[in-house]
């Protein structure tokens, strides 16, 4: 529902694509529920439209030599100086990561430009990355941490890990706490 309205379309016809495709309960419950779905879908749309930038989407595609690595990366959906993500659904380490590593490679790209930028919308928050002048060395340490995570188990945990990055601010003991928090669940 969310790429339909954010190409100007109405809600009579994805109710219709949803009844149809059985994805909502019968009768009055079922547009109730699609009701409460497409307000979700508009507040969303409302926060994202704004960051939308104006232009041609274009896809970047670079070969680089990393830490003794050639590496190549395909990048899509790129506008202006930057790019601009989103998914219907709250903020996830998984989505952090993708994210800084895209932005890495777009800050990579354009060579110390200021304007690179990266922007992740979730249904929970915003993350908004600046542009990192050393993305090189940052690339490599992730590359190395990757060749080391083919040779032996890593002991990484991005749920947990973000959890602890996040209390990290406030003092150790909170960042601790958090991280327990994430990990039991």
């Amino acid at each position: 529902p969310l790429e339909h309205r954010l190409a100007g379309g109405l809600p009579g016809p994805m109710f219709a694509e949803f009844h149809a495709a059985g994805r909502l309960p019968h009768g009055t419950v079922g547009e109730v529920a699609f009701q409460d779905l497409w307000a979700e879908v508009n507040r969303f749309a409302h926060r994202l439209e704004p960051l939308m930038p104006s232009g041609a989407e274009r896809t970047l595609e670079g070969c680089w030599e990393l830490g003794g690595t050639s590496f190549t990366a395909r990048l899509a959906g790129i506008r202006g100086s930057g790019c601009l993500r989103h998914r219907f659904g709250r903020l996830r380490a998984r989505d952090v990561i993708d994210v800084w590593v895209q932005h890495l490679l777009l800050c990579l790209a354009a060579e110390g430009a200021a304007g690179c930028e990266s922007i992740m919308v979730c249904t929970d928050q915003t993350l908004r990355l600046a542009p990192v002048a050393e993305s090189r060395a940052a690339l490599e340490g992730l590359l190395r941490l990757y060749r080391r995570g083919i040779e032996m188990p890593l002991a990484f945990f991005p749920e947990s890990s973000l959890a602890y990055a996040r209390g990290a601010r406030r003092s150790e003991a909170r960042a601790m706490a958090a991280a327990r928090s994430a990990w039991e669940g």
